[in-house]
């Protein structure tokens, strides 16, 4: 095999490693999918468990841990009641303000308007303050609900109207499973394949590359494991220039790799920079 063999399944092994990688790049889209599908079911399951708490905290009775939910529940509700309407009230005053001063700018009247939006500016402060309290409260009672509604679920609470709730949930969890089970057989998979690809671009590489023989370990330069372009020729063969892959006639000027041996024409010598020869560093 000649170097321009050697080059060319260099090429198509570059093609294949690259293939590679875009073969794992959709693998990986495909796994980020699954796991988008996975956290939705999950995020579902999760409004589900809320809606069967809040069903049971407002219908009453309940066993096992059901009292200790609704204890812990109870002033809380009642604290949200109260922000709420707290929160409707300033609203309604804020609205009533604020008509009030567009009227007065209208009228032009100056002092008036500077009374109402000293009025309105704490309204308004006080309003922010309690949409941040009700976001509070509200965020707390959702993950009690859900609790006591994963709690009902996972004790199978009898009662009629969360028969189909409970029902919904099982659907999701048996597609949960199957998207789990998809994913850790992809896995398993994508690791044998990734073990097989590897062995696989390591031996063409292998093969195609050795060591300088005689230089350290940790100095060792990788390069062809074939006799480059221009050496082992005799006098009388046409050599060939490597950076131009033309041959170089007697008459032309070149210059020699001092490493490697290569002859290259003069001007693709510095043209380069140095050596052409992959895997090569000579320089002049």
């Amino acid at each position: 095999m000649n170097w321009k063999d050697s080059l060319r399944t260099l090429y198509q092994t570059t093609y294949h490693a690259t293939s590679l990688i875009a073969s794992k790049a959709f693998e990986m889209m495909d796994t980020v999918k699954t796991r988008i599908d996975i956290g939705r079911r999950n995020k579902k399951c999760r409004l589900l468990y809320g809606e069967i708490g809040e069903t049971i905290y407002r219908q009453g009775g309940g066993g096992g841990e059901i009292p200790r939910f609704r204890q812990e529940i109870r002033p809380l509700d009642d604290e949200l009641f109260t922000a709420t309407r707290e929160n409707n009230q300033l609203e309604q005053e804020i609205a009533y303000l604020s008509r009030e001063l567009r009227e007065a700018k209208r009228r032009h009247s100056l002092n008036y308007s500077k009374e109402l939006e000293e009025r309105i500016h704490p309204l308004r402060d006080r309003l922010h303050t309690t949409n941040k309290k009700i976001s509070h409260l509200k965020g707390i009672l959702r993950n009690l609900y859900e609790q006591m509604g994963e709690y009902a679920y996972q004790n199978r609470l009898p009662d009629p109207e969360l028969n189909h709730l409970f029902q919904e949930i099982d659907d999701l969890k048996n597609e949960i499973n199957e998207l789990l089970a998809e994913l850790d057989r992809r896995n398993q998979v994508r690791s044998l394949r990734r073990q097989n690809d590897r062995q696989e671009v390591y031996q063409r590489i292998r093969s195609l590359f050795t060591s300088r023989p005689g230089a350290p370990t940790t100095e060792r330069e990788v390069i062809l494991n074939l006799p480059p372009p221009g050496r082992n020729q005799t006098d009388n063969s046409v050599r060939t220039c490597p950076y131009c892959l033309t041959a170089i006639q007697p008459a032309e000027r070149t210059i020699v790799c001092p490493v490697c041996e290569t002859p290259h024409h003069e001007e693709c010598w510095r043209d380069n920079g140095g050596c052409s020869v992959f895997g090569c560093r000579g320089r002049a």
